[in-house]
């Protein structure tokens, strides 16, 4: 769809937490909901949790997972965001890259009730509903992301790593570097209608060609689990995937293309 001006409904002030909130609650003795943070899972990973006009953070422990005190405040009436922790520890369990300073943002939109990710997926789903001014509903936009990226609902806004969904996984580590990294990046892109609409062709270009290498491997009996698509996109659009294996962190040799519509990078 056509994205048009976004709202930001999350807070950076990571230092700011609300009256009685725990500035890292992963600690805290109790707490209200967890917010789990999935590229892979990341750990040390800077989690703000935006509720009305009250702003709760933590950081995720070893398992990707954060447990926020709200003080009672429900998960459904909190938006959350993911960044990098400034001291550049936040790290993808699954495959040890590690994130610097202003390098990671992902969102998940309030409306979900329990516990709560994080992922490419959910940060597209806060992108359509954002943009559309209050138009399109959070089930109607979790149902477009799943539709238009060939995953099921249930991965759009849980944890596929634990649903052992490794074609979800795939896709989603190949989508995260095309997407903004910081608030104020998704915000300039997000105003401009040229700029949203070539964002959402690049993802649907990179989720395409994503496929695609993903049919060769399985064709080839290639364990999925083993390996990282990496993808490069050029100025006109063609987006190149590189097949990495996990454990060398070395290309395996599988290489392919599609071409977009001149998407940049």
């Amino acid at each position: 769809m056509k994205l048009k001006h976004l709202v930001v409904a999350v807070s950076l002030s990571l230092g700011l937490t609300a009256c009685g909130g725990d500035g890292d609650s992963t600690n805290a003795a109790s707490y209200d909901f967890t917010v789990t943070a999935i590229d892979g899972y990341l750990a040390n990973a800077i989690v703000t949790a935006t509720c009305g006009n009250q702003t709760f953070t933590g950081v995720t422990n070893a398992s990707g997972v954060a447990q926020i005190d709200t003080n009672g405040i429900a998960s459904t009436n909190c938006a959350i965001a993911i960044t990098a922790n400034p001291d550049g520890s936040t790290t993808d369990i699954d495959t040890g890259d590690k994130y610097a300073a202003n390098s990671l943002y992902l969102l998940s939109p309030a409306g979900q009730s329990g516990n709560l990710v994080a992922t490419p997926f959910t940060t597209m789903v806060a992108l359509l509903v954002e943009s559309s001014g209050g138009s399109l509903d959070l089930a109607s936009a979790i149902q477009e992301v799943a539709t238009q990226f060939g995953v099921s609902t249930s991965v759009v806004t849980g944890d596929f790593v634990a649903l052992d969904d490794v074609k979800a996984a795939l896709k989603a580590s190949a989508l995260l570097p095309s997407l903004p990294v910081t608030a104020a990046e998704f915000a300039a892109v997000a105003a401009d209608d040229s700029a949203t609409e070539a964002l959402i062709t690049k993802l649907e270009n990179i989720n395409t060609a994503v496929d695609a290498q993903i049919e060769e491997l399985e064709n080839s009996g290639v364990d999925l689990s083993t390996v990282v698509i990496d993808v490069t996109v050029a100025d006109d659009g063609t987006v190149t995937t590189v097949v990495v294996d996990k454990e060398t962190g070395e290309p395996t040799g599988a290489t392919g293309g599609t071409s977009g519509g001149g998407t940049g990078n």
